[in-house]
């Protein structure tokens, strides 16, 4: 995925290339306990999400993504 996003030309292939990351990390989210009760299982899960994190924010701040339905105050 890394290689994929940084060797991506511009902004908008690498946004797509994200978004093409959506059906996995949802799958994850579906499937996988993050905060298992082993905490080396926990650590590991939780350090794979804040990779994930670093590397999405590389491209873009999705912090300031608003989806339908939600306000902001």
């Amino acid at each position: 995925m890394k290689q994929r996003v940084h060797s991506s030309s511009g902004h908008e292939e690498k946004l797509r290339e994200i978004a093409g990351l959506r059906l996995a990390v949802d799958l994850f989210f579906d499937k996988v306990l993050v905060n298992a009760p082993d905490e080396a299982v926990r650590r590991n899960r939780l350090t794979l999400l804040s990779s994930l994190l670093t590397e999405f924010s590389a491209v873009a701040d999705f912090s300031e993504i608003v989806t339908q339905g939600t306000q902001t105050e």
